[in-house]
């Protein structure tokens, strides 16, 4: 199997994606979050054939920018973690409803 990218270079398309990780242990990705990066090439590959992750895209100078204000200001980065966290919650209950409905 050719090496993959770094796993910087994927993030979760699903709300939520477990990822099994090689000491055992289990990590918990959410849409748009980064891939860790000790997740094993059998992971990745897998869970890119399922479609539960997807390359990240290539950041713009803009997002450059607004990720070094945010590594300054932790408040900020918690608050965007918290927002992702909870867009990615608020998804998967529609999802569910969605599927309740039918």
């Amino acid at each position: 199997m050719a090496r993959r990218q770094s796993a910087d270079g994927y993030v979760g398309k699903e709300a939520l994606t477990i990822i099994k990780l090689p000491n055992g242990t289990q990590a918990y990705v959410y849409a748009g979050q980064k891939v860790p990066a000790d997740a094993p090439d059998a992971e990745i590959t897998r869970l890119l054939k399922e479609g539960f992750i997807a390359e990240a895209p290539a950041p713009s100078a803009s997002s450059r920018s607004r990720s070094t204000r945010q590594a300054a200001d932790p408040d900020a980065e918690a608050a965007a973690e918290a927002k992702a966290k909870a867009d990615a919650e608020a998804k998967a209950k529609a999802d569910a409803a969605a599927a309740a409905a039918k």
